[in-house]
């Protein structure tokens, strides 16, 4: 994806976020993030894009934007979803006008520009619009083409350790097929890690479907069984799956 398409879809899930949010109710349970309420979803959501947009203007030199130096959001439920709104537009706005080649903070040394947050937040606030729309009890699929560059971000970031350890193994691997996208995946779990490339090869375990239902799989919104068609070892699949929840 673009910077500019980055840009759109946080625009269009952030408004889709504060309508489900608005249907929800400030008190409904998030059965995907089962330990919190809409209004909590809610407040980390428009948290997130007001924390992001602080560290747009901050070099990696001076480091993380504070946590919470940003105005709090309203404790009525029509207001807080206004809030996340507009903090979705304020975060888009900027992320167009700087471009995605701004040299600022990011939680990763060797992507340390804008565009690092533009991907980054753009598929944050769609796994989050999907999980407030859940609340409100009519989730729709994130976009086929978005779904894909998920999968890929995710995988990424496992790869890389920064949600604790990659998954190693002993030559294990699992291929990943999204069957209305163009998004293959075969993993391998080796000794030394986690390796990822995009490829069709055969795995010992194989899932098929949805581009969406794959990345909903993989951030532990849906089960594999609702997900995927597997094919080949499913008791890999599932130890894989918790051992790389994000």
């Amino acid at each position: 994806m673009t910077h500019d398409e980055y840009i759109a879809a946080l625009r269009t899930n952030g408004a889709a976020f504060a309508a489900a949010a608005r249907a929800a109710g400030m008190d409904a349970p998030v059965p995907s993030c089962p330990e919190w309420t809409a209004g909590d979803l809610l407040r980390h959501m428009g948290g997130h894009h007001r924390w992001v947009l602080g560290n747009l203007g901050r070099t990696p030199e001076e480091g993380m934007q504070p946590r919470g130096a940003y105005e709090p959001a309203p404790d009525d439920g029509p207001g807080a979803a206004d809030w996340v709104e507009d903090g979705a537009s304020a975060l888009a706005d900027r992320l167009a006008e700087v471009g995605a080649d701004q040299r600022c903070w990011t939680w990763v040394d060797d992507q340390p520009t804008t565009g690092f947050w533009a991907r980054r937040t753009a598929n944050e606030t769609a796994i989050h619009r999907w999980d407030m729309q859940n609340a409100a009890g009519a989730p729709q699929p994130i976009d086929a083409t978005h779904a894909v560059d998920g999968v890929d971000e995710h995988l990424a970031i496992v790869q890389r350790g920064f949600l604790g350890p990659a998954p190693t193994g002993n030559g294990e691997a699992v291929h990943l097929h999204a069957t209305d996208a163009d998004g293959e995946w075969l993993v391998r779990l080796d000794t030394d890690g986690m390796h990822v490339s995009p490829e069709h090869a055969k795995g010992d375990v194989a899932g098929r479907g949805p581009a969406s239902d794959l990345y909903l799989m993989l951030l532990h919104r849906v089960p594999a069984s609702a997900a995927v068609e597997t094919l080949g070892d499913e008791a890999l699949l599932a130890s894989w799956l918790e051992k790389t929840s994000f």
